[in-house]
């Protein structure tokens, strides 16, 4: 693979595809009260797109990250992002929350097997004296995720609308795939990942439930922000606030039951 000739800029498509994930995963948050008031259901229930995303990742990830570490490498990162893509307009098109519900579970799916196959793929594209720089280039994606994807998905959800919000999401991973198809060389798998090698990667369902316990207290806080910005122009503050502990009570209760059991699967 070292002795092709690759692009330059497909570490850059895949650090956009990495891109496209982290605001695809992440940028729900911040649209949260809009989803609420589309479908008219409470923040709590509105939560569950954020919570079930997380518990997807952290109990199904290594096991998806193991049947699929006999694929072609490219058909694995073309059927991610397409996903996402398919994802995101379904959010914006969704006509009931149980359809936006289920295509939060479909991507999550996707979601640790594109991050690991991305990272090795970037290793294995360049020479090994440089594996560590392509590694790092890729991971940029989620560090701009998480600084410009995220406040752009709430900010356009703000200023325009929560389909173009979503719909910003699914053009970045269409850009990515457009990518991928046409500069990723096919990469077939010569020797698939035996079980004992995939034990030792095990660790990585701790640190994902760790990420997505920082998801749910990144969503109160939103949640408690979007709050009191909207309670000097209506509604009744004490209501409102009452509620809103209500939701955090609940959620703190489910977070901690959750998150016992994937510390114990860990």
């Amino acid at each position: 693979m070292k002795s092709q000739q690759v692009n330059p800029l497909l570490i850059l498509i895949l650090a956009l595809g990495v891109f496209g994930i982290i605001t695809t995963e992440m940028g729900i948050v911040g649209v949260l009260p809009q989803v609420a008031h589309k479908f008219g259901i409470s923040a709590a229930q509105a939560g569950w797109l954020v919570s079930i995303f997380a518990l997807v990742v952290a109990i199904a990830g290594p096991f998806l990250t193991l049947l699929a570490s006999g694929i072609n490498r490219k058909i694995i990162l073309l059927a991610a992002v397409l996903m996402f893509a398919i994802s995101n307009v379904v959010y914006a098109y969704a006509t009931t929350f149980d359809t936006m519900l289920i295509f939060r579970i479909i991507p999550a799916l996707f979601h640790p097997v594109f991050f690991s196959v991305a990272l090795v793929t970037s290793a294995q594209l360049v020479p090994a004296e440089k594996s560590s720089q392509a590694v790092a280039k890729v991971f940029t994606g989620v560090t701009a995720g998480f600084a410009f994807g995220v406040p752009l998905t709430s900010y356009l959800a703000e200023r325009l609308s929560l389909e173009i919000a979503f719909l910003f999401g699914a053009m970045v991973s269409v850009v990515a795939l457009i990518g991928i198809w046409i500069w990723l060389p096919s990469m077939p798998v010569k020797e698939k990942m035996s079980y004992g090698k995939a034990t030792r990667y095990s660790a990585q369902t701790w640190i994902m439930a760790e990420c997505c316990r920082s998801h749910f207290y990144i969503r109160r806080h939103v949640l408690r922000i979007q709050l009191f910005r909207r309670v000097s122009w209506t509604g009744h503050p004490n209501e409102r606030i009452m509620d809103q502990c209500h939701a955090d009570c609940l959620w703190c209760r489910h977070d901690h039951r959750k998150f016992g059991v994937w510390t114990v699967s860990a």
